[in-house]
């Protein structure tokens, strides 16, 4: 209705001051709006108000800033500023209406704003408007102590309300406010008056922050004083303590009380007594794994990557050695087994010691687990049927079940009774718990020592069992082996099934590998580190060396047949009489079972002896297209880019070589973005990649100064270029170095030389 009749006075000839002045009246009028709840007013102001009024004001000849500034003095002593306005306020912030609005009233537009608060997942660039007017009308420099006009003490209390108010769940503070906390910081330190952190105070999961600890290391490094840490930091989960921006914390492991709370929750979290063995807020208990499980860390990461955490894991280390060497149960060594499970990577990165190797594989698993069992049970039996039994998760309250079971059965009839399972009995079921726990320790025994080992000096590094590269090389012994050729029946697969072989998820790449780097380089992944080491650890598989060995085959999923009759061969490849093969499962759970994704298999044929009829003949089969294999850059560029990510960190965001881009294409700013973030679906280098789907480009964006409803209409607007078409320029924009992501962003030049094909 107001933007209808503003546009249709603005149509008038001879405008007069009293319509205008009519059609403020009634925008104040409607203005006033029911509060959200939060103390921000939902105005009802509509988006364009800031350009209708400067239309009206020039066309009856009146200073349309002058007009502008009297519209939002009427606003302000109404409700005051919402950030839900977005729109409207940024608009007021071009020219000069905002600057005469502060010398009219200035005290009046400075508390509105001190009133603001960051809420909500800033999706509209509210961030970017509340530094915008903090900073245009004084009120940041009343903060920062350069004007007068605040009491003491208030600066402390605006930024304790601003780190405090309640982002959406699983959320941090908004990004800007760690700028402006550090430029406000020498003025609090001045005045001596503490930022409160109250994230501590609530833990329950439906209520709880996150707790910025990297923002808390920004006011120490100024001497702002913050209130103490609670004890072992309320046992706050490490996920919910966020170091990101300051990963090294090296001012808030100075301070004394934050250096010896971030200990004790260390010591909790590595012992995993928090809770008498069930999570409290979700830290480590010691019933979460079993000993020969892989699920632990991956390195040293988050807290235990600073100093202070390196020295608790080594004195961590110490204190379950000498455990093991005072003497430990059956149960003890469980536990201590879960435990080193637990910081799995970090044993790698930081605790290697022969001597410690030694002293795990001294200890005696069956000799603990004797006194546990029934006294007519001999050691010689007791090992010969662990030997038999496969390594699995087991717990006391859910006790054995499937294989193990039914091998338990048959190895122990004297001690089951019946015939199903709750029949078996107390005596059964405690028995089998412990022998199949036994099974899992002497597994996670071995890994462990495996651990512990120092590399001998010019060795190459062993490589995990379930490594993409150890995977691919079981698949060439598989080939040139003496495995009898598969005949055709899926409930049997090819040799023993394992598990392992569904970790082969190479399919997500396959033809994708540019355009994932492209992706990971423009921070569309939550972890780039962790995608950069999978696509060098695809990258480094033989596939294309030496040329023509590999090759993907594709089957049509009949429509009468389910997919689930193929299940098993994800976990056991298949020799035929010339090569070896393996069904290779999808990186989404459902996305495997869905009847419109074809059936993928990798194959290896020593010097590319593929049967003409396709790997699955056997079983009836026929392919329905075929690929050999080739590298669409070399492997070692992706090493050397997931090298430069540990080293350097996440690539910069470059928003300047977007700017660029557009320039010299006529794409939007947003539109270039997208596109040098990877973040349309690409054609597959090779026709046989699995779909690549789009990206919505709203992670991180903000790092590239676009905001999602710009995003949204450059997506709708990029549909002209094809997937071919983006494939060739997601290639050309990875620089051949990729050290120059770092120092000078994507490769910009070459993708638009010789004429990109881009309007």
């Amino acid at each position: 209705m107001l933007r209808a009749w503003a546009s249709e006075l603005a149509t008038w000839d001879g405008v007069a001051a009293r319509d205008l002045d009519r059609f403020h009246t009634v925008v104040l009028a409607r203005s006033q709006g029911p509060e959200d709840g939060h103390g921000d007013v939902h105005s009802g102001i509509h988006p364009q108000l800031a350009t209708d009024i400067r239309k009206l004001a020039k066309a009856a000849g009146l200073d349309a800033d002058e007009e502008l500034a009297t519209m939002m003095e009427g606003l302000l002593a109404q409700g005051g500023i919402s950030l839900s306005d977005t729109r409207f306020w940024a608009q007021c912030c071009k020219g000069r209406a905002l600057d005469l609005l502060v010398e009219r009233c200035p005290g009046t537009v400075r508390t509105a704003v001190l009133a603001l608060r960051p809420r909500g997942y800033d999706s509209g660039g509210e961030a970017e408007l509340w530094q915008t007017l903090l900073t245009r009308t004084g009120t940041l420099a009343q903060l920062r102590g350069e004007l007068p006009g605040l009491p003491h003490g208030a600066a402390a209390a605006w930024l304790t309300d601003c780190v405090n108010a309640p982002p959406p769940r699983n959320q941090g503070p908004w990004p800007v406010l760690y700028e402006l906390a550090g430029q406000i910081a020498p003025h609090l330190a001045a005045e001596g008056v503490p930022v409160e952190f109250r994230q501590w105070e609530d833990r329950h999961w439906k209520s709880k922050q996150r707790v910025p600890l990297d923002l808390i290391d920004v006011l120490l490094e100024h001497g702002v004083e913050v209130d103490d840490p609670p004890e072992r930091l309320a046992d706050t989960a490490p996920y919910d303590l966020l170091v990101s921006r300051r990963p090294e914390l090296r001012h808030l492991l100075a301070h004394e009380g934050f250096r010896r709370e971030v200990r004790a929750w260390m010591r909790a979290d590595l012992d995993m007594t928090v809770g008498d063995g069930t999570a409290a807020d979700g830290m480590s208990s010691n019933r979460w794994y079993n000993p020969h499980e892989t699920k632990g860390w991956s390195g040293v990461h988050h807290l235990y990557a600073t100093w202070v955490g390196h020295e608790e894991l080594r004195a961590w280390c110490a204190r379950e050695r000498e455990r093991l060497r005072s003497g430990l149960d059956f149960d003890g060594l469980v536990l201590l087994l879960g435990r080193f499970v637990h910081v799995g990577g970090a044993v790698d990165a930081l605790l290697k010691d022969a001597e410690a190797a030694r002293e795990v594989a001294a200890v005696d698993v069956v000799g603990l687990l004797m006194p546990e069992l029934p006294v007519r049970l001999d050691r010689e039996r007791v090992e010969q049927t662990i030997a038999k039994v496969e390594p699995s998760y087991v717990s006391r309250r859910d006790g054995v079940t499937g294989k193990n079971y039914t091998l338990l059965r048959a190895e122990l009839p004297e001690f089951a009774h019946g015939t199903t399972w709750p029949e078996a009995g107390e005596t059964f079921h405690r028995l089998a718990y412990l022998l199949v726990m036994a099974a899992n320790c002497l597994d996670g025994q071995a890994r462990l020592v495996h651990r512990f080992t120092p590399a001998t000096p010019g060795a190459h590094a062993q490589e995990p069992p379930a490594s993409w590269r150890t995977l691919a090389a079981r698949l060439t012994e598989l080939a040139t082996g003496d495995t009898p050729p598969w005949d055709g029946d899926p409930e049997q697969g090819g040799g023993e099934p394992d598990d392992a072989w569904r970790g082969l998820r190479i399919v997500h790449f396959h033809g994708h590998a540019e355009a994932e780097a492209l992706r990971i380089a423009g921070g569309l992944l939550g972890n780039p580190a962790k995608g950069a080491a999978e696509l060098a650890e695809y990258a480094a598989c033989p596939y294309a060396t030496p040329a023509g060995e590999w090759r993907i085959v594709e089957y049509d999923a009949s429509s009468t047949t389910p997919r689930s009759r193929w299940a098993r061969w994800y976990t056991r490849p298949i020799r035929t009489a010339t090569s070896a093969a393996l069904l290779l499962s999808e990186r989404a759970s459902g996305a495997a079972y869905r009847q419109d994704v074809p059936l993928r298999v990798l194959e290896y044929a020593p010097g590319g002896a593929f049967p003409d009829e396709g790997p699955l003949a056997a079983a009836g089969l026929r392919p329905a297209r075929t690929q050999v294999l080739a590298a669409a850059r070399p492997g070692s560029w992706y090493t050397r880019f997931a090298a430069l990510i540990d080293r350097h960190g996440p690539v910069p965001a470059r928003p300047e070589r977007a700017a660029g881009l557009a320039a010299r294409t006529g794409l939007s700013v947003a539109e270039a973005t997208l596109v040098l973030r990877g973040c349309l679906p690409c054609a597959p280098h090779q026709d046989l990649g699995r779909d690549l789907p789009g990206h919505a480009g709203r992670y991180g964006r903000d790092k590239w100064k676009v905001r999602d409803k710009e995003i949204e209409r450059a997506g709708d607007g990029l549909h002209f270029l094809t997937p071919a078409h983006l494939r060739t320029l997601y290639g050309k924009l990875l620089p051949d170095d990729p050290e120059r992501l770092w120092t000078e962003g994507q490769d910009v030049d070459r993708a638009v030389e010789g004429g990109a094909p881009i309007r």
